[in-house]
């Protein structure tokens, strides 16, 4: 079994949206996924709740429980168990982060959000665990250019040395849309680009984890996603 832990110190950058939304590319990939709700606002599980197709296996548990869990999917063969952590306290994250095989760092384009995200990345590194930075919500282009936060949020997690996601995520009313229905965004439009998006980060991920495998993907996202890529990163339009 692989183990995503998807990590925020701040709250509203998107983790939760960020964390369902990979949990059921997972899923419609075929792999039997978990989706362990770890924060006490219990945001996926109340998505979950809201969803009315199958899908992943949704869990609200705690830290404390989090390893006999983690050992139950594992043993009834789970393929992907992805750990939605809560914000604050590292001390919380711990745990998740000792069982991932990657860290995805949820991360919004300014400057605020870089430098709360420097904890982060330094706990990881010190525990020796292969991470990967998501922006996520960036703003919309202003006169076909990208705005200078965003660029200057990319320019500075570089910097840093940590591994920019190839793909980022806009800021799309879409995500809530689909997230109040308990759905992805490629379920509610998979032609999106917010969808393209998704589907980018995943397989992305997919390659720093399956082990070479091929990665699996939905079989009804489109082919060739109309994307600009700038910065080394690809942000739809």
């Amino acid at each position: 079994m692989r183990t995503l832990a998807v990590i925020s110190r701040k709250g509203g950058v998107g983790k939760t949206t960020l964390s369902v939304n990979l949990a059921v590319s997972a899923w419609r990939a075929g792999l039997k996924t978990v989706l362990a709700d770890l924060d006490a606002q219990r945001s996926a599980a109340l998505w979950g709740r809201a969803r009315v197709e199958t899908g992943p296996a949704v869990v609200a548990t705690t830290v404390g429980k989090l390893f006999p869990m983690w050992c139950a999917a594992e043993n009834s063969g789970c393929d992907l168990m992805v750990l939605d952590t809560p914000a604050g306290d590292h001390e919380d994250m711990l745990p998740a982060i000792r069982l991932a095989d990657l860290c995805v760092l949820v991360c919004r384009p300014n400057s605020f959000d870089v430098d709360a995200l420097r904890h982060s990345i330094d706990l990881v590194r010190n525990l020796d665990k292969p991470s990967l930075v998501v922006l996520n919500q960036a703003p919309s282009r202003r006169q076909g250019h990208e705005l200078e936060s965003v660029c200057t949020a990319a320019a500075d997690l570089r910097a840093s040395g940590v591994r920019l996601a190839e793909v980022g995520l806009r800021y799309r009313a879409a995500f809530p849309a689909s997230a109040a229905r308990g759905m992805s965004i490629g379920e509610l439009d998979a032609s999106s680009p917010g969808a393209r998006e998704i589907a980018g980060v995943w397989e992305q991920i997919w390659s720093m984890i399956g082990d070479g495998r091929p990665a699996p993907l939905p079989g009804c996202l489109p082919a060739g996603p109309a994307i600009v890529r700038e910065l080394g990163i690809t942000l739809g339009a």
